[in-house]
This record gives structure tokens, sequence and C-alpha cells, in this order.
């Protein structure tokens, strides 16, 4: 009994020692799997030290750097082998140290402000297991380093930049030897990288040097005139963004045979000559988008039932023709956009057949007749743009009413008549709660419908203009003046005063007001709107400005249009020192002074509007020449036409006037251009500001950010 006990107890003592050495081994082994080796530590702390700012705050003197934020190391070593600092708000400078980190598989720099230096332009050498490597949107510049080349087994390189063309000029720039060792790559994106110099041979080099390309993105890069055809060469390239490079327009042809190509996008190209029918046609087609291309012609196919199309963008081309009856066999349709085309004929009932459908625009056209009712019982819909058709008929409610899900609505200029609608008002609201954007100018509307005095708690943008209103209901406006940010009510014969409603909106950036019958002073001062973009008060019955303090303003008026009322007096001194003023109209006004202090319009920063036609200002305030430098050399004679204390430089005499005086082209050379802008300036000048600007913002709203949302980070990773 007793040797049992004793042989018990050597055991128990046996079985705990076993666990504790057990114990002890798991410990040590732990220790070292989750354990930074020292010197890849020290390392990345000499990098952090580079930098002059960045959100690194758990990167610490003394402790486990595999546990840092934005690191991750290898298990077995406890080697770093994966380094993501993106979205860090990094400046400074990339030390060489980063060099030493060899084991680095992965590596991304994207969205950080290194402010114009220069990427590394050597040690990359060193980084021989790189596979992913993404300096993206990072602020870098000048030349990308063709040392880069070396890093055979990447299958992800993204040197997009934020500093094209649109940001001040500074861009990267590449030779076409980048490529020249990198058969393993699957993703490249150079976004904003100027190739201009090579242009073709960047295609030729894609095609001969990246045969596992799969996806390629190259928005903005300066391709001007380049065939880029060679890429229809590359085997296993399905994904494929082309925007804004001023190709030649026989790339399309070569595209026809493309059978893998699911994505294609190369919108604002500006290509000539008819798009090939047999693109629309490739059985793995998804996403197709070669919009704001206007001379670019073709028309639609018909369609069969196996094809995947999930995307159709042409707006902003030349596409003419009726739209197919096969249209409905498209039924994996999302996003259906052919705003701005010639477009013509009825909208075929097999619409009704598109049950995925989201995103419809058929505005700008030349469509007409009866909307079919098959297009109202697709549930889904979230947006249904019709504006600027020539469709006929009343536009009854309960055709909208299984649309549940609708965001925004517009039967602007649309040729149906809408004054059914103040039967459904209550209706209106308790179907469409998200309802943000309710545009019906030029609807025929004898009074605006008492359905914006609901709780329509997510309208941002109202467009009521050209209307023949007689009645005007003031709105409830607790429901919107927190989410109110555009408002549209031009040349619907509105009387009096600026309207009491327009007192409580807090959050507008634009109010468009023009061609009506107000009157009175202009009381900008009690507006309570802090950061208001577009005034348009143009085409009224104003006589005066009152005094007031415009501190709230000055920081964010962009665009103020006062044109062809009854001004009189001094221009009030708040217009003369506004900081971001892009476009003034003082026209048709009987105003003095104030021209020396246009400050925002002396710098080179876009291309502004100025019209002070037929104003009465003073010889004692310009003594001989009108301001130099930025905008003023781009504003034609007849903008000073009227005033004739103005005159253009050189001026050694007050003879020299405005009105019989044409700008040299050497002023308008210097002139930068910003063909967006005055594309959008000449139609709000040319078809009347207060029917247009609403298309404009409209469009600035919904169609550009999903634009901008697509180019904005992985264009073609989807």
């Amino acid at each position: 009994m007793e040797s049992f006990r004793i042989n018990s107890l050597i055991f128990l003592h046996l079985l705990l020692l076993s666990f504790c050495l057990v114990f002890e081994f798991f410990s040590i082994n732990c220790n070292a799997l989750g354990q930074c080796l020292q010197t890849e530590s020290s390392t990345l702390l000499q990098l952090k030290r580079g930098f002059t700012s960045g959100d690194l705050d758990t990167w610490q003197l003394s402790t486990n750097c595999c546990i840092w934020e934005g690191v991750k190391c290898d298990e077995s070593s406890g080697r770093v082998v994966g380094l993501d600092l993106s979205y860090r708000q990094i400046a400074g400078m990339i030390d060489p140290s980063i060099f030493n980190l060899t084991s680095l598989r992965s590596l991304n720099f994207f969205y950080n402000q290194f402010h114009g230096i220069s990427i590394p332009n050597y040690g990359w050498d060193r980084l021989a297991n790189l596979s992913s490597l993404d300096l993206s949107f990072a602020g870098f510049a000048g030349k990308i380093p063709v040392c880069i080349f070396r890093l055979t087994k990447l299958t992800f390189l993204d040197l997009s930049s934020h500093y094209g063309r649109e940001f001040g000029g500074l861009s990267l720039t590449s030779k076409p030897i980048l490529l020249q060792n990198m058969s393993s790559l699957r993703k490249l994106h150079l976004d904003h990288v100027d190739l201009s110099p090579y242009q073709n041979e960047w295609c030729r080099a894609l095609a001969n040097f990246t045969p596992a390309l799969e996806k390629l993105s190259m928005i903005d890069c300066s391709l001007f005139g380049a065939s880029c055809s060679s890429l229809s060469m590359l085997p296993l390239l399905y994904k494929l963004d082309l925007s804004g490079n001023t190709l030649h327009s026989n790339i399309f042809s070569s595209f026809v045979n493309f059978t893998q190509l699911s994505w294609l996008v190369a919108t604002d190209n500006q290509f000539k000559g008819v798009f090939p029918k047999q693109i629309f046609l490739l059985k793995n087609l998804h996403y197709i988008d070669i919009s704001y291309n206007p001379m670019l012609s073709g028309s639609l196919p018909k369609f069969s039932e196996d094809y995947k199309l999930i995307t159709l963008e042409l707006s902003g081309t030349n596409f003419y023709g009726n739209l197919p009856d096969t249209i409905g066999n498209l039924k994996f349709l999302k996003y259906l956009f052919l705003s701005g085309c010639q477009f013509s004929g009825r909208i075929p009932p097999s619409i009704g057949n598109l049950s995925q459908l989201e995103f419809l625009d058929l505005s700008n056209n030349n469509l007409q007749g009866h909307i079919p009712k098959s297009l109202f019982q697709i549930s889904g819909l979230r947006w249904l743009l019709l504006g600027s058709n020539s469709f006929t008929g009343d536009f009854e409610f309960e055709f909208i009413k299984d649309l549940k899900n609708l965001v925004s609505l517009d039967l602007s200029n649309s040729g149906l008549s809408l004054n059914s609608w103040d039967a459904y008002n209550g209706y209106f609201v308790s179907s469409f709660p998200l309802i943000s954007t309710l545009a019906i100018g030029s609807c025929n509307l004898t009074k605006i419908p008492t359905v914006i005095n609901y709780q329509l708690n997510q309208l941002v943008i109202l467009n009521f203009s050209n209307n023949h209103l007689t009645s005007f209901i003031s709105f409830n406006i607790t429901s919107h003046k927190n989410s109110l940010k555009y408002i549209f009510l031009a040349n619907i014969s509105l009387t009096g005063e600026i309207p009491p409603f327009i007192y409580n909106m807090t959050n507008l950036l634009a109010l468009d007001l023009s061609n009506n019958m107000l009157t009175s002073s202009i009381p900008i001062s009690p507006l309570p709107f802090t950061i208001i973009e577009l005034l348009d008060f143009s085409n009224n019955h104003f006589t005066s400005f009152i005094s007031f303090n415009i501190t709230s303003h000055k920081n964010s008026l962009m665009y103020l249009f006062l044109a062809n009322n009854s001004l009189t007096g001094e221009i009030p001194p708040f217009i003369c020192n506004m900081t971001n003023l892009l476009v003034l109209d003082l026209s048709n006004n009987r105003l003095t002074e104030c021209f020396n202090n246009f400050k925002s319009m002396m710098i080179d920063k876009i291309d502004t509007i100025l019209d002070v036609t037929v104003n009465l200002f003073s010889q004692d305030y310009y003594l001989g020449s009108i301001p130099v430098g930025g905008q003023f050399f781009s504003f034609p004679s007849t903008s000073f036409e009227g005033n004739n204390g103005l005159c253009l430089l050189p001026c050694n005499t007050l003879v020299s006037r405005v009105n019989n005086t044409t700008i040299s082209s050497d002023f308008r050379s210097q002139a930068p251009k910003n063909r967006r802008y005055l594309i959008i300036l000449g139609i709000l000048f040319g078809v009347g500001f207060g029917g247009s600007i609403a298309l404009v913002v409209v469009f600035d709203v919904m169609c550009c950010d999903r634009s901008r949302r697509r180019r904005s980070r992985r264009p073609i990773d989807g």
C-alpha cells in the first residue's frame, strides 16, 4: 500500500514536470512566433523619424513591432512581410532604411501627403520579394524610378497620382522600360501619370512585356492620338479604363474580337466616327462606358437574352436612332445612362422587363410619345430622369406608386403635364420618404404642389423653374431647412419681395430666383446660409442693395449674378473683397466703383467670367487701365462696354476705351483654359441660367458623383 502511494506521488510529480516543460516550450515558441526582430523594429522607427507627420501612434520603442498598426510579420521568422501605411496622413520623406526590410511582400502608401517629393530613386531592387506595390494618390511627383522594373515578382502595381493637369501640373512621369521585367504583373494602375513623351510605345510595351495583365487603368495619361490597338493582344486582359486621353478613334475596331473583355471605360476622349455595334455584343461584357465623346456616333444593336450587361453608359455622345425593342432582353442591367444623345422615337414597352434596373437616365434626347406604364413596374428603380424630351400626355401620379425606392425624379421640360399631382400629395410623401431630387421645371404647373409642405426630410435639390405659377405656396420649412441645398425657382412669375421661406434655409449652396418680378432691395445680409456658393438674382426689378456685413459669405460665394436689374449707387464693398468669386455678372445696371479690388479674379486659377457691361464706373477711380493679371486677360472686350473710365493695357492715354478696342491674341493665349467650366458657363449664358444651372447641378451632384466614386480609388477593381 505504501509503495503504491509512493509510486502515485512519483507519477504525479513526473506528470506535473512534463506539463511544466510542455508549457515552457509552447510559451517560448509562442513568444518567438509573435516577436518582431530587433533589426526590423529599428528600421521601422528610423522610417518613422523621416516623417514630419503621420498617424503612427502605436510605433513605440521597446514594443513588439508585429502588433504596430499597418505592420504584418511572418509568424515563423518575425520578419516584416507587409507594410500598409495607407490613409495615415503621412508627410515628410521616405527614409532609405525602408529597403532594409528585404522580406517585404506588400507595401502600401496609398493616400498620403508627400506634397510633390520624388519616389526614392535607389534601393527598390533590394525588395526582391515584393509582389504588391501601391504608391498611389500619395503626393509623389517627378520621374518614376526605372529600377522598379527589377521587381520581377510584382503582380499588383499602382502609381496613380492626384496631381495631373487638374492639380497644378504636379505629376509622375515614366518610361516604358518600367515594364521590361514585369511578366508576372496582373493589375496595373497609372491614372494621371504623364505618358505623353512615349504614347504608342507604352501600349506596345504593355502588349510585349506584361502577358499576364488582367486589369489596366490609364486615366488621363496624356496619350494624345495614340492608337493602343495592341492592347487587344493581351490574352487575359478583361478590365480596361482609358478615360481622358484623346486616343485615336481606331482603337475600337481592334476591340471587336476582344472576347475576354468584361469592363471597358473610355470616356472623354474626343473620339470621332462610328462606334462598332459588335462591341456591345461581346458575350462577357458587363460594363461599358464611352460617355462624353460628343463626336462619337452609333446606334444600339439588337440584344439577345444571353447578354450580361450590367452597366451601359453613353451619355454625352452622338448616338442616335430608336431604343431597340430588344433592350428588354438585358435582364441583368442595373445602370442605363443615355442622357444628352440623339435618341428618338418611343420608349419601348419591353423596358419593363429590366427588373434589376436601379438608375435610368434618358434625359436630353428627342424621345416622344407616351411613357409606357411597364416602366413604372420596375420596383427597384432609384433614379428616374426623363427631363428635356418631347413626351406627350399627362403624368398621372399613380404611374409611379410602386417605385418605393425612388430617390431622384426629373421630369423637367419633358413635355408632360403634372397638374394632377396635387391630389396625390399625401401619398407621395408616404410612398417616397427617400426622395432627394425633385425636378419638375417646365411642366405647365400653375401652382407649386403642396407636396413640398410635407415631411420630405431627405430633399436636397428642388427645381420648379420655368412654370406659370398663379399662386405661391410657402414651404413648411421645418422639414426642409436642414436638407435642402439647391433651390431653383427661376421664371415662375414671382412678385414682391424674396419669399419668406428663404430666410429660414440654413444649408443652401445654390439659390436661383432669376427671371421673375421681384422688387425692392437685395437683402443678402439677413439670409442665414453661411456656405452659399451660387446666387442668381438677375432679370428682376431690384433697385438697390441694403447695407450689410458679408463676412459669412466671402469665403464661399463663387457665382454671383445680378444682371438686368435697376441697381444704382456704389457696388457694396463685399463684392470687391470676395476671396473665391469666380463668376460675376453686374451687367445692365447703374452701378459705380470698386474694380481694382477683385482679388480672386487676379489669381490664375480658373476661367472666370466677368460682365460689367453698361454701368457707370468713375474715371476718378480708374486712372487709365483695367487691372493686370489672372482672369482679366480672358475677358472679352464686350464685358467692359459702356464703362467710359476703363481702358486696356497698354494705356498711355484715356482715349483707348474698351468699347472700341479688341483684346489681343497674346492676352487671350495667356488665359488658362478649363474646358469643362467654359462649356458649362457657355450653356448657362446661352440658354438662360435659371433653367440650365438646375441641370448642371443635378448632373454634378448625381451623375458626376458616380464617376468620381468610380475613379477615386481602384476604378477597375469594381
